[in-house]
């Protein structure tokens, strides 16, 4: 248990750290009027977590490795990638629908509970 959580610890420092990196980089190259930096992460995330989802699922890897790229790196990386298999995986395995429903809630509530976190801040100080 020990050396997972070591290994995630490790993996979603690596993924952290190349997030920013990569968001400052995209930021300077882009610009930043813009969020080219977060879209830029969230779409390499998503494609790297379907690459891996895929390899793992046909190359027989050590669970504590998954746990380290999947979970570790890439949820460091960016959660977006795991909302984005999540959503793929439901649209082919249970039906669209509960893709649709799963998107479209995790976009809308995930709006409102912005909202709601910046108006409770602001009625806690006054801002």
């Amino acid at each position: 248990m020990l050396t997972r959580l070591l290994l995630l610890g490790a993996g979603g420092s690596l993924g952290t750290l190349g997030r920013y990196g990569l968001t400052i980089f995209l930021s300077h190259w882009l610009g930043t009027s813009f969020p080219f930096g977060t879209l830029g992460v969230n779409l390499i995330g998503c494609f790297f977590i379907g690459l891996l989802s895929e390899l793992f699922r046909n190359v027989p890897i050590p669970e504590d490795l998954r746990l380290f790229f999947m979970t570790g790196i890439l949820g460091g990386f960016t959660t977006f990638s795991a909302f984005g298999l999540e959503a793929y995986s439901l649209a082919g395995s249970v039906s669209l629908g509960s893709a649709l429903i799963y998107i479209l809630s995790s976009i809308s509530i995930g709006l409102l509970a912005v909202w709601a976190g910046m108006s409770l801040t602001r009625l806690v100080w006054g801002s």
